[in-house]
């Protein structure tokens, strides 16, 4: 894990591509002008290396520029469980910060760039900026009161994806080809289905043009009948 400056790097927050999705979301050019005088370094992670891990000390919150995040937990036979994946724009490790120490560890799925929040940006922070981790938290409860809980296994599948596409929509300039750097076992992990039973799903899907998957990357995708399969239309 290597740090380096923003500026060595050429990051900004007023020039990032994911800002409309991140910290700098609704805020003023001069508000945006203040985060980037006080966040000034970044962390570069390799594939598989810790961003942080359970019980680690909480020196930091961090902002995903790009790659992408699993957080996770084993078990007592040391299983490893995915609670969550972050993506590009994603605030890691805030919801943490008034605990002192992290109760999962986050790993890279690939290599993955974050801007380090300190401490102190959110313990003496403007009102502004209070505003936006207000909003940023509330986002995080919504997303999880957003689709209905399920044990049907293509449901679940329709629902992560469905996820996936709404954020990336969300964006200023929406991608057609929607980046999904995490693995398949993953993500029967996160949602909670056999991997053989997702492959399945997967297949099933692409010969129904519902959702494509190529390389790593979402290349089509039908977002009416994932809705449709999911129950909200």
């Amino acid at each position: 894990m290597m740090k380096y400056s923003k500026e060595s790097l050429g990051i900004q927050c007023t020039t990032c591509p994911v800002k409309e999705i991140c910290l700098p979301k609704n805020l003023t050019e001069e508000q945006i002008t203040w985060l980037d005088n006080i966040i000034h370094e970044v962390k570069i992670i390799e594939r598989g290396e810790f961003l942080f891990k359970t019980g680690d000390k909480v020196n930091h919150a961090f902002a995903l520029h790009s790659g992408a995040f699993k957080e996770a937990t084993l078990d007592a036979a040391g299983n490893e469980y995915v609670n969550k994946f972050y993506w590009p724009g994603d605030i890691v490790g805030l919801e943490y910060v008034d605990k002192g120490t992290y109760p999962f560890h986050v790993a890279a799925t690939e290599k993955t760039t974050v801007c380090l929040l300190p401490i102190e940006l959110f313990e003496h922070a403007q009102y502004f900026l209070y505003e936006r981790m207000f909003h940023l938290l509330s986002y995080k409860l919504r997303e999880l009161q957003s689709y209905p809980s399920t044990t049907n296994a293509k449901k679940r599948v329709a629902i992560f994806f469905l996820e996936l596409i709404n954020r990336q929509n969300n964006k200023k300039y929406p991608l057609t080809n929607i980046p999904l750097h995490v693995s398949q076992i993953d993500i029967s992990h996160k949602i909670g289905i056999a991997n053989e039973t997702l492959s399945r799903i997967l297949h099933e899907f692409s010969k129904q043009e519902i959702l494509t998957i190529k390389k790593h990357c979402i290349c089509e995708y039908n977002v009416s009948t994932l809705k449709r399969l999911v129950g909200l239309n």
